[in-house]
């Protein structure tokens, strides 16, 4: 086993160096707050930026890795793929990214964009080489970041020649950022082949983007068989008033899902983004971390001011956090998910569809992409609208993409759930109708299927067969507060739903339906305006299909994107029957939505993690509030002798009933872990 698997690495990563030396960051902070594992940029760092150069840094790494391996910290030693501070790109304007117009492109303000394509890639190969001769234990590449406007350097335009017979100047969008991504994931592949020429036993791994559109950064996907472990930027959050409170979860599902079984890591900035000098609450700090080992990713802590930051109540609470980790080690790592439901995230509706972005480094929130010819839903939040749902529900699911439908990873799942995965080749649905053919259960709403990968409108969805759609009449826009549901006292779907009408989503689809199919709920067709009587027209909107063995609902709504607006309480009561129909909970809670819950489990015990969000209504979040007596139901693979918690380290009393056991938490602080065995 490789030492980057054995443990839960706690890493820290003091991203710059100002008034302060490598030593005095070492000894005062990295080995004092408790991490095992230190990503290195500091030592050859000019204020925020670093380059590891061997002729320059080569005998002060091998003095510095002297007092960290006497500590037992290992050393991942950073190396910067991005960008290049003013200095440097004035010594070597030939590494430069150019526009079009043979400009220079700049990132962060300050520093210059990197090409991976010219004469940057053989010092870069020559460097790695000489840095694994060290005794370090990792490398971390920052990086890189594309951009479709560029790069238009030689390299750059005789390599797009050579792979699509034209010039660059006349490529499409789409073709410069599939040129972009293939040679970001040949630039990470040719680093890792001369790493492990070098030495096999250093970890190599980059921060990937997730659940993002390609051609931001390296598409994890594709870089995944050469990488050693998978990270994310989950923890670089952009807080405002409507942060989600699941800001690192999502990515850190789905780094476990692209990992292949690899390690994964969720990058956490101590500082409140965008002010590097200005630390996150401790509730904050908790969070996050709490977030990321709950689905059994490790931790990097950053620190984007001096490492006095660390002395400031969140650098405190990451040292905290530190110190549980590494008592509750064993139990903690190496933990598999327990979920049979998955949420579908669709690369390629995230690529060619109406969609947003959600504000990282290299990312403008503004951001969009997408074509608006035709009213679109809003694939981003959708997906952040539906994982809202099912979290605050606490349904254990999984996150896949098209990839999981190829490598046959998604019929380990008995329901699968869609919005607004507009975008789906014939390939995926295909394997998506063998799976409900074959018994599995399909969940989807508004247009999924309407369209095929390369974001081409169909007549009907392409899984109308499943969903018992027989044609598509109209694509329907409401105005604010004009359209409605009828609900439907006698369908499973409307249970705790009261009165006759609630709010229809926006955005919904009429369909004429097959013989076959049960309308469970009916929607109105648009009023003229809200203070007018209601329309006696309907059409349907909630249909419940069989399909070989298997069965589907299907909501006419954009239901994920309207419950991302709006948080209707109805919506989710919808959802979370129709889940509940199709799959049966192993891990039934009365705790509030609030509190996020992850069951995951290992050898001969299951572990329940608690991240308690409930604070003031706002963000940041300054105090949580504590919670009395959560009652947990779960239903077990074997005779259970003890259920015990790591924070409050109390033994709680149960009743097993069969395959069933039923206890009480009494009191929820921040965080809590429960081990049943």
């Amino acid at each position: 086993m490789k030492w980057w698997n054995k443990d839960i690495l706690t890493i820290s990563a003091v991203q710059c160096k100002y008034h302060e030396t490598s030593e005095d960051i070492f000894d005062h902070y990295v080995k004092e707050s408790g991490f095992n594992t230190e990503q290195l940029l500091h030592l050859t760092a000019n204020g925020h930026v670093a380059f590891y150069n061997e002729e320059r840094d080569g005998k002060k790494l091998d003095e510095y890795l002297k007092r960290t391996k006497k500590a037992g910290v290992k050393e991942i030693v950073y190396v910067n793929i991005h960008g290049v501070n003013a200095e440097d790109h004035e010594k070597h304007p030939e590494y430069s990214l150019l526009d079009k117009d043979g400009n220079a492109l700049t990132v962060y303000g300050a520093q210059y964009y990197i090409c991976l394509n010219g004469p940057y890639f053989e010092e870069h190969i020559k460097n790695m080489k000489e840095l694994c001769k060290h005794d370090i234990d990792g490398i971390f590449l920052d990086g890189p970041s594309l951009r479709a406007d560029a790069c238009y350097c030689d390299a750059c335009l005789k390599k797009f020649e050579e792979q699509y017979g034209k010039s660059k100047y006349e490529a499409e969008y789409y073709e410069r950022i599939e040129f972009n991504t293939r040679m970001a994931t040949a630039f990470v592949k040719a680093t890792c082949d001369a790493v492990r020429e070098v030495n096999p036993n250093i970890l190599v791994y980059i921060n990937n983007t997730l659940l993002i559109p390609e051609g931001i950064g390296t598409r994890a996907r594709d870089i995944e068989p050469y990488v050693d472990m998978i990270g994310t930027e989950g923890g670089f959050v952009w807080m405002e008033r409507g942060t989600p409170l699941w800001h690192a979860s999502p990515k850190v599902k789905m780094a476990e899902t692209v990992s292949c079984g690899k390690s994964r890591v969720c990058f956490i900035a101590g500082d409140l983004k965008p002010w590097s000098y200005y630390m996150h609450t401790p509730c904050e700090i908790n969070i996050l971390y709490a977030q990321s080992i709950a689905y059994g990713a490790n931790v990097w802590f950053g620190l984007h001011g001096s490492s006095k930051q660390g002395e400031t109540p969140g650098g405190r609470a990451a040292t905290e956090f530190n110190s549980f980790i590494r008592k509750h080690n064993d139990t903690l790592v190496n933990t598999q998910s327990c979920s049979r439901i998955a949420l579908f995230w669709s690369d390629a509706t995230a690529a060619r569809y109406s969609t947003s972005v959600e504000e990282a480094d290299f990312v403008h929130k503004s951001m969009e992409l997408g074509s608006d010819k035709e009213f679109k839903s809003n694939q981003a939040a959708a997906f952040k609208g539906m994982y809202d749902i099912l979290t605050r529900a606490h349904i254990q699911f999984d996150l896949i993409d098209e990839i999981s439908f190829q490598t046959g990873q998604h019929k380990k799942y008995d329901t699968i759930i869609m919005t607004t995965a507009a975008c789906i080749s014939d390939e995926i649905a295909d394997i998506v109708k063998d799976y409900v053919k074959e018994g599995g259960k399909l969940i989807s709403d508004f247009d999924t299927g309407f369209y095929n990968e390369l974001c081409e409108k169909r007549e009907k969805s392409v899984l109308s067969e499943i969903q018992g759609i027989k044609s598509n009449v109209d694509m329907l826009k409401y105005l604010d507060g004009c359209g409605y549901l009828v609900t439907n006292p006698q369908s499973f779907v409307f249970d705790g739903v009261c009165g006759e009408n609630i709010p229809l989503p926006l955005l919904s689809a009429e369909n004429e339906f097959l013989d076959s199919a049960e309308v469970l709920g009916w929607a109105r067709k648009p009023l003229e305006g809200r203070y007018v009587d209601l329309i006696e027209e309907t059409y349907p909107s909630i249909v419940y299909h069989q399909y070989g063995k298997g069965e589907s609902i299907y909501f006419s709504g954009a239901v994920g994107e309207f419950f991302d607006r709006y948080a209707n309480p109805d919506w989710k009561k919808l959802v979370v029957n129709a889940v509940n129909h199709f799959s049966h909970a192993d891990l039934m809670t009365d705790a509030p939505g609030s509190v996020e819950v992850s069951l995951r489990k290992k050898e001969g015990k299951y572990l329940i993690h608690l991240v308690n969000l409930t604070g003031e209504m706002v963000r940041p979040i300054e105090r949580i509030i504590e919670l009395n007596h959560i009652g947990f139901k779960l239903n077990t693979e074997f005779c259970v002798t003890s259920v015990k918690t790591l924070r409050s380290q109390e033994n709680l009393k149960f009743e097993q009933k069969g395959n069933k056991i039923q206890f009480t938490l009494p009191l929820l602080k921040n965080h809590e872990i429960i081990v049943i065995e």
